[in-house]
This record gives C-alpha cells, structure tokens and sequence, in this order.
C-alpha cells in the first residue's frame, strides 16, 4: 500500500473512531430491547457517516482484528467489529427500518461495482455484495450480510456479540465466533 492509500486510510479510519461515540438508543425513541427487533418492509437509502468513513474511494474495506475475548475477527476500515444476523441465512439482508438502525449495514458505493479492499488477514474470495431492498449493495462475507452495531461505541468492542441469540461477529475464515464477549464494564 502507497503512502497516499495509508493517509487516506487512516483518515477514514480516524473519522470513524470519532464518528462511533455516539451511543445506541433505540430507533422508535422507546426505551432500548434487551436486544435488537428485526424488522421488515423499505429500508432508508441514506448511509450514516460511519458508512460512509468505513469507505475509500466508493469501496468498503474489511480488517482483521484480534478481540482479547473472541479472537481474530472480522471489522470494517476503521476497526469496528462485524456481525451477522441468523436470521439472514439464505435470505439475504433482513435486518431493516428500526432494525437497521441499530445494527447498521456495511455497504459499498451505491451504484458502483468497487469489490470491497480486503487487509492482510482477510480471504478475499468470502468478499462479495448483495443488494438490499433499496438497490444499494450490502458486504458480505462467506455469503453473510454485514453490519456494525451502534452499540460499540469505540473500534475494538463487541457489545453486540450473541445479542438475542442471533447476531454474532465472524472469524476471518467466515464461521460465526459464538462464545461470548466480555461483559462491559463501568
């Protein structure tokens, strides 16, 4: 990687780790669920700033990263761990509306056919998109969707690690990382 891609990266990757200390309130203004809802019907088609610093160039860039709890996992440019959803096992992207805006999707540059960057560690060939309900693509990797969780409020955390038993981080070899993460403290 060239001098330029690396300051470009790190700028990406700075913005967002200021970007995620905002925290998780639930969507509808109620009181927050144990865990997340899955809901259904259009999502939004506007992506938040931590979307958009997650990428470069129009393309989203997956990392691996090693979780003191979890091991190596799978996070987007700026170190924010990735979940998947059970629920979206063969049927691609189910987690919209309130849903996604708790746990948000990782998406590539609307209408572009950039394949997401991938850093060492990462096995290029589980990369792939699919396009959710508004048309703009969603990363996958190993064939599942990716979201972040506006839980985490800092690159590195896993708070929403086995949240309702149906969202867990990845591994870098796409197999879901179910133990669970450490309780937060403070």
């Amino acid at each position: 990687m060239n001098g330029s891609a690396k300051g470009v990266l790190a700028a990406g990757m700075a913005v967002s780790w200021l970007l995620t200390g905002c925290g998780a309130g639930a969507a509808t203004g109620e009181e927050e669920p144990a865990g997340p809802v899955a809901a259904t019907g259009t999502p939004e088609a506007t992506e938040s700033e931590e979307q958009r610093a997650a990428l470069v160039d129009g393309q989203a860039t997956l990392s691996a990263a090693d979780h003191p709890v979890l091991g190596l996992l799978l996070t987007d440019g700026g170190g924010n761990t990735l979940y998947l959803f059970t629920e979206d096992e063969g049927a691609g992207p189910t987690c919209v509306e309130e849903c996604a805006a708790l746990w948000e999707p990782l998406r590539t540059a609307a209408g572009t056919e950039a394949v997401p960057m991938t850093a060492e560690g990462v096995r290029p060939e589980l990369v792939a998109a699919v396009p959710r309900l508004d048309g703009a693509p969603q990363v996958t990797y190993a064939e599942w969707p990716l979201y972040t969780y506006t839980g985490d409020a800092a690159p590195g955390e896993a708070n929403g690690q086995g949240a309702d038993g149906a969202w867990f981080a990845l591994d870098v070899y796409g197999g879901t990382i179910t133990i669970p993460a450490a309780a937060p403290q403070g």
